[in-house]
């Protein structure tokens, strides 16, 4: 019977001869080198250059063996695989379950969780950009609420508590009159979460600042107030008339 010695053996055991090739390595080497190896597989036994083996049923063990060491790794790599994909197909299932469960959340609530997400992951702060784009909205939910007239322009604008905006804008009707109108509309802009978040304690510096400078808010306010003063100026007079 074969004797199997170990599974590998190094440079350093054929120079120093300290411990005998296995059978397995000299299988795989295919042929016999003739310098009297101790576990020598062929037959007949020591004659260099032959490849016949004396035991088929011990070679085919030890091939079996080297296949199973070599098949190691790789299932040691589809184990991992396998079970990062039922991680992933669970975690599909049961995200499948909530949205079923929770339909009404992917239909016309779809929105509300889309902002949500957005403002707590990625927040949006009221910033000279965020004020141009709010306007933007504002302005054009104006121009349609006046049936997109022809020769529509912004004469001045103001935003009044980040989210309400005031507009003076001039246009041409269907009679081809030039009208001069003061409008408002609100722009949601915020998620829930905007209102319910404790803003960080002023400083007696920021306090100071503040009626120094002003903030970006208090100075759309300002403007927003004005115009509001003076449509409902004009909205009296017309009751008036």
């Amino acid at each position: 019977m074969l004797m199997i010695a170990r599974e590998e053996s190094t440079l350093i055991d054929l120079l120093l001869k300290t411990d005998p090739l296995s059978a397995e390595f000299l299988l795989k080497r295919g042929y016999c080198c003739g310098n009297g190896c101790k576990n020598c597989p062929y037959t007949p036994r020591h004659t260099k250059g032959t490849t016949k083996v004396y035991n088929i049923m011990a070679m085919n063990s030890l091939l079996f063996l080297s296949h199973l060491n070599e098949s190691k790794a790789m299932s040691y790599t589809k184990a991992v695989l396998r079970t990062i994909f039922y991680q992933y197909f669970l975690l599909f299932i049961g995200i499948s379950i909530g949205f079923i469960a929770n339909a009404e959340w992917v239909g016309w609530k779809s929105n509300l969780v889309e902002r949500s997400f957005y403002n707590i992951f990625f927040p949006v702060e009221f910033d000279e950009e965020m004020c141009a784009k709010i306007k933007g909205w504002g302005l054009y939910k104006l121009y349609a609420f006046n049936e997109y007239p022809a020769d529509f322009k912004l004469i001045e604008d103001g935003l009044l508590g980040e989210e309400f905006y005031i507009a003076k804008f001039q246009y041409t009707n269907k009679n081809g009159d030039t009208i001069e109108k003061i409008d408002s509309t609100r722009v949601r802009w915020k998620t829930w979460e905007y209102y319910y978040t404790d803003p960080e304690p002023w400083t007696e510096d920021d306090i100071h600042d503040y009626m120094e400078n002003g903030t970006l808010n208090s100075h759309e306010s300002d403007k927003a107030l004005r115009l509001y003063q003076e449509m409902r100026k004009q909205n009296s007079q017309k009751t008036l008339i």
